[in-house]
């Protein structure tokens, strides 16, 4: 039995042929093939085989509603599991993977029976747009959903779950660079851009920075070192971007602004700061990450921390929705002395650690026999919290930065974090595939830590072996490539750079080496790295400093 099936050349054409004389927006064409690829696995909802029949458009047949993966994630596998949301009256969904987000190009058709499927054959690696059109036994819709985009890296067939996200605020497939600029206004006071460097080519190593004699995008903040998180939350297919500020002057508050990204590069980012969307202050200012899709119900989440409170939001077609509250170190709205107290700052992004598809939230623990808390995606309860034993672990210090990868290269997501161990800096690696229970970790500590390491870290595969790297910075520059092998050793590389302070990955490898940039130490410039060769130096002499922010 198969769930999916391909509809023949001859009958896509007499119902492209309909559609067209109706006016329909479907483009006319036969359909790619699968190279090969005939259906997808069984899933529910799905129904057995039947005879191919011709399909006749419906005009009032609303499209489906995406779910999964997440628009911009990325997986780690060549197979995804597509999900969506059935429309009312419809049976199934018919997928279009396209190279261009127009779908203009390469395109490959597949027609689906139920609310999932998981292809049945490899995607190469690289950028796919997907869109849905409902189909019933008898009609396809003419109106699609909104056009997502998926980064394919390739490895373990089995292993297709969400790890990450590239950050695209105009949806042209391409991974742009978010910076903020400080600048001195005439009486000496500082003032803060946050900026979109929009990627010119595919490989994101060359940016516009100018757009009409001004930044491509910009957004004014007050907050000198405002975090920075970008997720699709609306569902439109487009990465927004969530960042921290302040408001006010007298006893200014925190909160969190949204901006919705857009196509057209005039309006991305650069709006009127009345316009900005926020939510309710916070009490400090908070550390941001974007974690994908939490509670998988097609919309990007954020997760926010704080000096007392470790909290989520949810993404809604508006925006962000309210904060739910997971954890806290004082008093406040959901005070439970059960808590497990947790310091609230550092965090990871979009990981999956157990391969059930939804994105799992790690933070910082202040629990000495636990170096962080683990929260499950969980559709049912939101989240299932757990707390990681080790066994046979050195004496380690608190985590004070997270990363998350694919070290081992078994397709599941992995954390590293900086902490100390016998008293020096180290870095610890804690494997998907081991019980987070009696979990064991891999540490490694530098013979000569530079100033500041592991200030700040990232990760990637920088080499394109299959397995993702750790790029740790420090805070005078320098940075060290830890790479874990099959056997659970650390191989160290040093990369003697001016670069370094602060890292984040633009694109995350495989096949090609990792992109990922970095800040000197002085805020002059940010260099962009392929693999670990300087691919790109980006300096704006009018600012007095750059990037000490980068997403």
């Amino acid at each position: 039995m198969r769930a999916a099936v391909l509809r023949t050349s001859v009958a896509w054409l007499a119902a492209c042929a309909l559609a067209c004389a109706l006016g329909g927006p479907i483009a006319c064409g036969p359909p790619d093939s699968f190279d090969g690829l005939v259906g997808g696995s069984l899933d529910a909802g799905s129904e057995a085989d039947a005879p191919a029949v011709e399909l006749r458009p419906d005009r009032e047949l609303a499209p489906p509603r995406p779910i999964a993966p997440l628009s911009q994630s990325w997986i780690n596998g060549p197979r995804p599991r597509f999900e969506w949301q059935l429309a009312s009256g419809a049976t199934g969904a018919r997928i279009e993977l396209c190279r261009t987000r127009a779908c203009d190009g390469e395109k490959k058709t597949l027609d689906v029976a139920g609310i999932a499927t998981t292809l049945d054959e490899d995607l190469a690696p690289g950028i796919w747009f997907w869109r849905l059109v409902s189909t019933t036994p008898e009609s396809f819709g003419t109106k699609p959903s909104p056009v997502w985009g998926l980064l394919v890296r390739g490895g373990p067939s089995g292993k297709s779950a969400p790890n990450g996200s590239i950050v695209d605020v105009n949806g042209d497939g391409r991974a742009d660079l978010l910076v903020t600029l400080e600048y001195e206004s005439g009486s000496g006071a500082a003032f803060i851009e946050l900026v979109a460097f929009l990627a010119d080519k595919d490989d994101s190593t060359s940016f516009v920075t100018t757009h009409g004699g001004r930044p491509v995008v910009g957004a004014f903040v007050r907050s000198p070192d405002p975090p920075i998180a970008a997720n699709d939350i609306d569902g439109d297919g487009i990465s927004d971007v969530v960042f921290a500020d302040v408001l006010g002057s007298d006893a200014p508050a925190p909160i969190l602004v949204t901006v919705p990204g857009s196509a057209t590069v005039a309006d991305a980012l650069d709006v009127d700061r009345a316009t900005l969307a926020s939510l309710p202050p916070l009490d400090s200012t908070p550390n941001l990450a974007a974690v994908g899709d939490l509670d998988r119900d097609g919309w990007g989440d954020v997760a926010v921390t704080t000096a007392h409170f470790g909290v989520a939001t949810f993404g809604t077609r508006s925006g962000l929705g309210p904060f739910q509250y997971l954890l806290q170190l004082g008093p406040g709205p959901n005070d439970d002395a059960g808590v497990p107290r947790t310091s609230a700052f550092a965090l990871t992004g979009a990981l999956d650690r157990d391969g059930d598809g939804l994105s799992d939230l790690v933070l910082e623990s202040l629990e000495p026999e636990a170096p962080f808390f683990l929260y499950s995606g969980d559709p049912e309860r939101v989240f299932r919290f757990e707390i990681p034993t080790l066994a046979g672990a050195p004496t380690i210090g608190a985590a004070s930065a997270f990363a998350a990868g694919d070290f081992d290269g078994d397709g599941l997501g992995d954390i590293a974090f900086v902490t100390t161990a016998g008293g020096k800096p180290a870095i610890c690696f804690s494997r998907g595939s081991e019980p987070i229970a009696g979990m064991r970790l891999v540490c490694w500590s530098p013979a000569s830590p530079s100033a500041g390491f592991g200030s700040s870290i990232t990760a990637g595969d920088v080499d394109a072996d299959g397995r993702d790297e750790l790029i740790v910075g420090s805070s005078d520059a320098g940075i060290d490539i830890l790479a874990l092998d099959a056997k659970g050793m650390v191989a160290a590389q040093h990369l003697d750079t001016p670069f370094g302070t602060t890292l984040t990955t633009i694109l995350p490898g495989r096949p090609a080496p990792a992109v990922w940039a970095a800040t000197r130490a002085d805020g002059s410039a940010i260099g962009v790295f392929a693999g670990r060769v300087l691919a790109t130096r980006l300096d704006v002499v009018e600012a007095t400093r750059f990037g000490r922010t980068i997403r």
